[in-house]
């Protein structure tokens, strides 16, 4: 936390027109270009955007803001960051320290909870580890699972784990039952769920290790063959997002397993959403990482197609992210298993949004879901830039 921090906001909010012009948006004018010009026709080459009633804030008069916007809302457009909730903080340290600002930071029980969250979290992970690296040179059964899914390459990127049994650690019993990590009999002690798993730590937007999910390496249909257990909330996280180059293509599939073994056959550029639907907070990742070109490559089995159904919604309203596609597997197929099959991603047929909602719309037009989904991302085509826009409208146009 921050102490003294609307005062801290206060003496943020001049320094909207600094911020701006270090941005390479010149405010020497009248009108200068809009925070939010990737918004506009033509990225606001006319400019439409003032400061109204001050220099605190700014007013466009081409854009939803309309009625104004801060230096905040400035960092959110200009910069990709995200303003709400704990990163607030974030942001409002780091225009502190853009602009020479003193600031002191206090400590709350609950910051020193979730502090020693991360560490017991870290320390897990460290020690799982080091055993699978030892594990890996005897235990068979082990690197038989590791090979068959493809997995040996993601060992040292993805800090993988095992434990053969579990280790004394002697660890907090409230932070034990909060993450349900928990030995029932002994709380100081780790739960023996653990034990003949996989263990695959999960990182948030920064890195910073906020969960595990574990996979058992025996094939027995009386156990769950995952287990999850996580300090945020699954819906707010997406696996690997810290990894990518949001400059290249990146896929979308639904398991950290897919993750994994698209690694290990050289495809690095993939998150999983942790199941088959993609969340509203995990979208926003995506466009906070500025992801021009996705993928959505979800498993081609019921679930997987009823999820992607189910996110249409969401991602006919993207326009931050300029090319989306749907890739097709083949049937009962996930993207993990197709490759280990020797299938190759280029041989798969990924079809372009519009295309995709226009066909479904086509075979069932008294499809009202898919109908709001296609008259929402062909609204969204007026924000994606030349040349191909006017391609695109014309297009949708024709379509409808």
């Amino acid at each position: 936390m921050l102490k003294n921090i609307g005062q801290l906001i206060k003496q943020l909010k001049p320094k909207l027109e600094e911020y701006l012009n270090s941005q390479g948006i010149n405010t020497s004018g009248k009108l200068f270009k809009c925070p939010n010009f990737k918004k506009h026709h033509r990225e606001d080459l006319k400019p439409s955007c003032n400061f109204f009633p001050d220099k605190t804030m700014f007013k466009c008069f081409a854009c939803e803001y309309r009625k104004g916007g801060d230096i905040f809302d400035a960092v959110k457009l200009l910069e990709g960051k995200d303003i709400t909730g704990e990163n607030f903080y974030e942001v409002i340290k780091y225009l502190c320290k853009k602009f020479n600002i003193p600031y002191v930071e206090t400590t709350t029980e609950e910051d020193k909870f979730f502090k020693e969250i991360s560490i017991t979290l870290n320390r897990i992970v460290n020690i799982a580890h080091v055993q699978l690296k030892n594990e890996i040179k005897t235990n068979k059964e082990l690197k038989q699972f590791l090979k068959s899914k493809g997995w040996i390459k993601a060992i040292d990127t993805f800090r993988l784990g095992y434990f053969k049994s579990v280790p004394s650690l002697d660890l907090n019993e409230d932070v034990l039952a909060y993450l349900n990590l928990a030995d029932k009999q002994n709380p100081s002690e780790l739960t023996k769920k653990l034990v003949n798993r996989v263990i695959i730590p999960v990182t948030n937007y920064r890195g910073e290790i906020v969960g595990i999910t574990c996979r058992t390496i025996k094939k027995d249909d009386t156990i769950s063959k995952y287990m999850h257990y996580f300090a945020s909330n699954i819906k707010n996280l997406l696996f690997n997002i810290n990894n990518i180059n949001p400059k290249e293509l990146v896929y979308l599939v639904e398991g950290p397993s897919s993750v994994l073994t698209l690694y290990g056959y050289g495809i690095t550029n993939v998150v999983a959403s942790f199941g088959n639907h993609l969340h509203n907070n995990q979208s926003e990742l995506l466009i906070r990482k500025k992801v021009s070109h996705l993928v959505v490559l979800f498993d081609n089995d019921f679930g997987g197609n009823e999820g992607l159904r189910s996110s249409l919604d969401l991602l006919s309203k993207q326009s931050e992210i300029e090319k989306i596609e749907i890739g097709i597997l083949p049937e009962n197929n996930d993207p993990g298993e197709y490759i280990l099959q020797g299938g190759k991603l280029e041989d798969l047929s990924f079809i372009n949004l519009l295309d995709y909602l226009y066909e479904k719309y086509h075979n069932n037009t008294n499809d009202k879901y898919i109908e709001k989904c296609l008259a929402q991302y062909v609204l969204s085509l007026i924000h994606i830039s030349e040349p191909t826009r006017p391609l695109y409208i014309s297009y949708a146009v024709f379509c409808l």
